[in-house]
């Protein structure tokens, strides 16, 4: 759509329009309508900064949604110290989130809604769109006091 802007970051695609770490990203504050950042923060060595960042860039009217990889049936986020020691070699994992992922986004400041859409909606919606059924949609905006 012409009245939408894309940008796209990553710290080493070379398929990104910006090659940024999200931990510290190169934009003032408050200039993001939209936050889609889908299976990023399991991979980041300092997720709260990133999430501190996310916050920081995104604006007070607008909204993020914050996927990672969760594992539901853990309470807590399991965070090894050597993650290598622990994930495969050829997969950069630090953290698998747990049910505390909400607790952690709120932490850094942001309001979050959790969604259950899909879930809601049955399999063939779910099928039909290519989703994941059991998947919480974390929606999350920021205070007009940032």
């Amino acid at each position: 759509m012409k009245n939408i802007k894309y940008v796209s970051i990553d710290i080493a695609s070379s398929l990104a329009s910006i090659k940024a770490d999200i931990m510290y990203m190169p934009f003032r504050d408050n200039v993001f309508d939209c936050i889609i950042c889908y299976r990023v923060l399991e991979f980041i060595d300092d997720d709260k900064k990133a999430m501190a960042e996310l916050l920081r860039v995104l604006k007070p009217s607008g909204w993020a949604m914050l996927q990672s990889l969760l594992d539901y049936n853990k309470e807590m986020t399991f965070e090894p110290e050597n993650p290598e020691q622990v994930f495969p070699r050829n997969d950069p994992v630090k953290r698998i989130y747990g049910r505390d992922y909400q607790k952690k986004l709120e932490s850094a400041g942001f309001i979050v809604k959790p969604d259950t859409f899909a879930m809601e909606r049955g399999m063939i919606f779910i099928k039909r769109y290519g989703l994941v059924g059991k998947e919480i949609v974390y929606y999350c905006t920021k205070s007009s006091n940032e």
